[in-house]
């Protein structure tokens, strides 16, 4: 059975995946790029990322890091994903069932990152 705490930090994930999916879409369509298939969804993912530390980076040089911020990084991923188009969820729901290894290989992999991100201070940082 696995801990309420750690389901918290799985929600967690599930949560932000979506937002950072969407930003680094949009980010790759406005860069002249298009995601044409579902591999293209783990950089999206990625490129995502940086592209949210860049604009609140951008973002702190004029107005605190706030509510608002989240609305238009929300806003952001919302449009991203609306504009990616659905050929893309298609193609990852079909690829799915022939990649069902890799696919338990990432749920263990989020498990096992999951538990340890709720472990204590280790190596001397108490």
């Amino acid at each position: 059975m696995l801990s309420r705490d750690l389901w918290i930090v799985i929600a967690a994930w599930a949560a932000l995946a979506p937002v950072l999916l969407g930003v680094g879409l949009l980010t790759r369509r406005v860069l002249g790029g298009r995601a044409r298939s579902a591999g293209d969804l783990w950089m999206a993912y990625w490129l995502g990322w940086t592209a949210i530390l860049l604009l609140l980076q951008l973002w702190h040089f004029l107005l605190p890091v706030r509510d608002l911020a989240r609305i238009f990084i929300a806003t952001l991923a919302t449009v991203g994903l609306i504009t990616g188009g659905w050929s893309l969820w298609v193609d990852l729901l079909r690829r799915l069932p022939r990649h069902a290894l890799w696919a338990a290989s990432f749920l263990a992999a989020t498990l096992w990152l999951a538990n340890h991100a709720l472990y204590g201070p280790r190596f001397g940082d108490r």
